[in-house]
């Protein structure tokens, strides 16, 4: 998923970032997102990047996400054979609180953008940037008539590729179990 842009290659910056500190930084923003006010309304991820920075006094950004967003996905500094499963274990678990934690964002957006309280076409923009995908079907078929006889329907459908909710062909949510996964 396209989340910020990567590292350009032999920028080591975010090399101090070990498993256990992405974990507590996690938890930071995870206790942000659900502990706080302004973190029940938050709808992007930069958002609580940044008041988590200035919270705890610690540099977070785009592009540091997608850092651990490419890097949780796969074991760290080693061939996938020679991971431990304890590691293996630990990498998995912080990569689900990361994955949570954008499904509790986007969720809360799609839900807002649904009920008119936040604007559509931002919401559309930042899911698109977090992989979403729409597409637009037309029919365009005459059954022998001229092409000009086009009534203007256009059908939309939208891909929702977090599993941890379930929308409706009306775009509402119908079952959310992220608050079940942040539990685990």
């Amino acid at each position: 998923m396209k989340r910020g842009k990567s590292f350009e290659e032999g920028n080591t910056a975010a090399l101090k970032w070990t498993l256990d500190e992405i974990k507590k930084t996690l938890m930071l923003i995870d206790d942000y997102l659900y502990a706080t006010a302004e973190g029940k309304k938050c709808n992007y991820i930069g958002e609580a990047l940044a008041q988590v920075s200035r919270d705890n006094k610690i540099r977070l950004y785009p592009e540091l996400w997608a850092y651990w967003t490419n890097t949780l996905d796969k074991p760290i500094d080693c061939k996938p054979e020679d991971e431990s499963n304890a590691t293996r274990k630990e990498r998995v678990s912080v990569f689900k609180l990361l994955k949570n934690i954008e499904g509790t964002i986007q969720s809360r957006l799609i839900v807002k953008a649904v009920n008119m309280k936040a604007s559509t076409g931002m919401a559309i923009f930042i899911l698109k940037n977090q992989g979403w995908s729409d597409q637009q079907h037309l029919d365009v078929t005459t059954d022998g008539d001229k092409v000009n006889k086009f009534d203007g329907t256009v059908s939309i459908s939208v891909t929702n590729t977090n599993p941890n909710i379930e929308i409706n062909s009306e775009g509402e949510i119908v079952k959310d179990n992220t608050d079940e996964i942040a539990k685990e």
